[in-house]
């Protein structure tokens, strides 16, 4: 075999293009038509080789589309704007003032801090033909704005009905109601009991004779009057009260001799006037 010949076998095999033994020659040994890009023809005659070259095919008419990829998105801008400075943190010191309602106080509430008090009192006694004036000194006790209890020891001298020089000394202790509850200037009733302890000397009235006696009594007493509160320590009053009573000693005696009516008692009443200072603590 020759090499012109093994070379188109290996072509044949090789190639995967269509071929077709047809050849013009029946007598030629190896025949074989290829197509490249057109016709090519060839094999070993024994006179020639044709190679024949086909033109290609003319550009399809009408519009031609060129698709073209897309282009890349842009990449993301970064804008970096600058921070601003911290603004200066100013600080406001607000200062509240709660205005003080004023709200008036009642007195009550201050008394009620002072409950004992001490008393000073001047007076005089007050009847027919007597004339007597002295000094009272009392201890009070007020547990409540309306009640209070007081203790008092006085002392009086003068003149009295029967024209006789007399020192009488009286201690009493009473009961008070004050009204109303809640005033600096208070109405006060007050009443009480006690005892009386009297020495007279002179010329009896009745009698018509010198007498040097010692004289008790055990009454009681009935007054009114009105206190001013000045401040929650200190307090001003005025009151008057009347008083009636029975001489309880061994003197056999009457004290009071009428010689018109010959009529004797030793039951005696009259009425004390006084001013008085209280010092509350």
């Amino acid at each position: 075999m020759s090499r012109a010949a093994v070379l188109s076998i290996l072509a044949v095999a090789m190639v995967p293009i269509t071929a077709s033994a047809q050849c013009p020659d029946p007598n030629a040994t190896v025949c074989a038509e290829v197509e490249v890009s057109g016709s090519v023809s060839w094999g070993r005659r024994p006179a020639q080789q044709t190679v024949i070259v086909q033109p290609a095919p003319p550009p399809p008419q009408g519009r031609v589309v060129v698709v073209q990829p897309a282009p890349p998105p842009p990449p993301p801008q970064v804008i970096v704007q600058p921070v601003p400075p911290p603004q200066p943190v100013t600080t406001e010191t607000v200062i509240v003032v709660e205005q003080q309602q004023q709200v008036p106080v009642r007195l009550v509430r201050q008394h009620r801090n002072y409950k004992l008090s001490l008393n000073g009192r001047i007076g005089s006694m007050v009847g027919e033909n007597l004339r007597m004036g002295g000094l009272e000194l009392g201890l009070r006790f007020r547990p409540s704005r309306i009640f209070a209890m007081e203790i008092a020891v006085g002392a009086y001298g003068g003149r009295d009905y029967n024209d006789q020089d007399r020192l009488e000394v009286p201690l009493m202790a009473n009961l008070m109601v004050f009204l109303p509850r809640a005033s600096r200037v208070q109405f006060y009733l007050y009443g009480g009991i006690g005892t009386s302890f009297a020495r007279v000397e002179g010329v009896h009235r009745g009698y018509g004779e010198f007498q040097s006696r010692d004289l008790r009594y055990v009454g009681a007493q009935l007054g009114a009057g009105v206190e001013w509160r000045v401040n929650p320590r200190f307090a001003l009053s005025i009151d008057m009260r009347g008083f009636i009573r029975q001489r309880v000693d061994d003197d056999g005696q009457p004290e009071f001799f009428d010689p018109d009516t010959g009529r004797t008692t030793d039951t005696s009443g009259g009425g004390v006037g006084s001013l008085g200072a209280h010092f509350y603590f």
